[in-house]
């Protein structure tokens, strides 16, 4: 973007320091949303004691800002002040009036001050550890961008999120959500204390599972998997939560950082110990867990076991469905772990790794299949070679037809996986020249707009020295006229001075007649 200059000298809009510390993206979405405008003389911009969400800079002119105790201050657009904003305290403490013909530049008060805190967000180094959380206490959105899960999204993604969650006040004592509802929206807990709950098995009882506070967020479990809450959510305090609808959920969260991983990946860094099976299911459907090294963790207990997880390893997660595998990962990545899940559903149970062809020869055919179910372990072993699933025929036999039969499963499984890879990698081109094509627009629009006040400025130059070159040119006339005036007022003045000189003549003139005649 181009300088925009005016009649009292111009500004450049990047470089109003509200907008020069933005990164050049922000600039871009800012400066596409805000409007010039043109103001009359005597216009009043805004009245002591307004609230709204316009910030306003002088581009061209001069403003009066007046206060209640009828003090005046002048501002020009060739002055120092006219590069801050005008009077950007809520509610107002001045009135601003335009004198003469002003143009000014009006941006979102709101949109300006979420960008101001994502960028100051990503020059801060260590912004995603927990101490920094505490470091700027009034500014909430600095504090929720800072939390694990939302650390990892994109800042524009973060930015939306900020503009289109409603921010809902909560009664200490009050419930936010009741267990067994189907919310429809995630929370994130803004300011206060809250107490996460679930009613006990026998129930008569309640148990306490979490204390949220500012930065944390609930609901997202019942959303991916589309089941009723187990739990129940309490205000503790006066809290204010930000509301995120379900659909901005999947698309600016969960789609970002819920990551799939093939089966075949996940073999091998299981077998390479940079990773570890996770199984969520419940309790009655994990009886077949193979492999001591296999961890299970029903999801409705996830939460409350996540200090038990050794934080220097990713987990693999697995359920009966892609959904639950998701929460989990969720639940993972919102405690500042790490985690993927599978994307083939039917490979939730993982086999331990056959031993080497060798021993496999030595041991009776019947040990081999005495493999036996492992109880559920609670704490994680050591990791060793682990489970996985062996999908190749032994070295030694030839392929079997059954064998083959084996194997199409596996191979389709590939082939959807492929699919699945290739519509979402068509999915993530089609968002990025989405977005490239509003960025151009965005430019587009502002080249435009900036062209259009260049032509509007240099008409209106034009308008004035016009009148300036009328008016003058009306001066003379009038000069020159009342010039003439004085002219045709002096012939008058003559001509009357001869008609009495000339009838004073002919009396005399008479006289002298009727002298003459009498003598005669």
């Amino acid at each position: 973007m181009e300088t925009s200059r005016g009649t009292g000298g111009g500004i450049d809009f990047r470089r109003l320091p509200d907008i020069e510390r933005l990164p050049p993206p922000y600039q871009v979405q800012l400066l596409s949303q805000a409007r010039v405008q043109r103001c009359a003389d005597g216009q009043v911009l805004f009245s002591a004691g307004d609230t709204d969400d316009a910030q306003l800079y002088l581009i061209d002119g001069m403003v009066l800002l007046i206060g209640n105790d009828a003090s005046v201050q002048e501002v020009h657009s060739t002055s120092p002040e006219a590069r801050r904003a005008l009077d950007p305290s809520q509610p107002r403490r001045y009135s601003a009036r335009a004198v003469g013909a002003a143009t000014v530049l009006q941006v979102k008060r709101s949109l300006l001050e979420k960008l101001t805190s994502l960028a100051a967000l990503q020059s801060e180094p260590g912004s995603g550890s927990a101490e920094a959380t505490h470091d700027d206490p009034g500014n909430w959105m600095t504090r929720i961008a800072r939390a694990p899960i939302f650390a990892r999204l994109p800042p524009s993604n973060l930015m939306l999120l900020f503009e289109h969650g409603a921010t809902v006040h909560i009664a200490a004592g009050e419930i936010v959500v009741a267990e067994g509802s189907q919310p429809n929206h995630l929370y994130v807990v803004q300011d206060g204390e809250l107490a996460m709950s679930r009613t006990a098995p026998d129930g008569t009882a309640r148990i306490a599972l979490a204390e949220l506070r500012p930065g944390d967020c609930f609901g997202a479990e019942a959303l991916l998997t589309e089941r009723p809450l187990d739990v129940s959510v309490r205000a503790l305090t006066n809290s204010s939560l930000v509301r995120i609808t379900r659909e901005d959920f999947l698309r600016l969260i969960a789609e970002p950082v819920i990551q799939a991983i093939p089966l075949r990946q996940a073999g091998e860094l299981v077998r390479s110990q940079r990773a570890r099976w996770l199984d969520v299911r419940p309790a009655h459907l994990a009886a077949d867990i193979k492999g001591d090294h296999a961890l299970h963790i029903p999801l409705n207990e996830l939460r409350i076991r996540l200090d038990r997880l050794p934080r220097q390893m990713p987990y693999i997660v697995t359920s009966e469905n892609a959904a639950t595998s998701r929460a989990g990962v969720f639940i993972l990545l919102d405690a500042g772990l790490d985690g993927r899940y599978l994307t083939e559903v039917a490979a939730v149970t993982p086999a331990e790794i056959p031993p080497p062809a060798a021993e496999a020869q030595a041991r009776p055919a019947a040990a081999s299949e005495q493999t036996q179910p492992s109880a559920t372990t609670e704490a994680v072993p050591e990791m060793s070679p682990t489970p996985s699933i062996n999908v190749e025929p032994a070295p030694s036999a030839p392929p079997s037809p059954a064998a083959f039969g084996a194997l199409a499963p596996i191979a389709e499984r590939i082939h959807q996986e492929i699919d699945v890879q290739v519509v979402a990698l068509k999915q993530r081109v089609d968002l990025e020249l989405a977005a490239q094509q509003r960025l151009f627009e965005h430019a587009v629009q502002e080249e435009l707009r900036r062209r259009t006040v260049e032509i509007e400025t240099r008409y209106q130059l034009m308008v004035t020295r016009k009148e300036q070159t009328l008016r003058k040119a009306y001066e003379r006339l009038l000069t020159m006229a009342s010039s003439l005036k004085q002219q045709i007022d002096e012939i008058h003045a003559a001509q009357e001075s001869f008609a009495e000189m000339l009838g004073t003549g002919l009396t005399v003139a008479q006289g002298d007649m009727t002298v003459i005649e009498d003598a005669g």
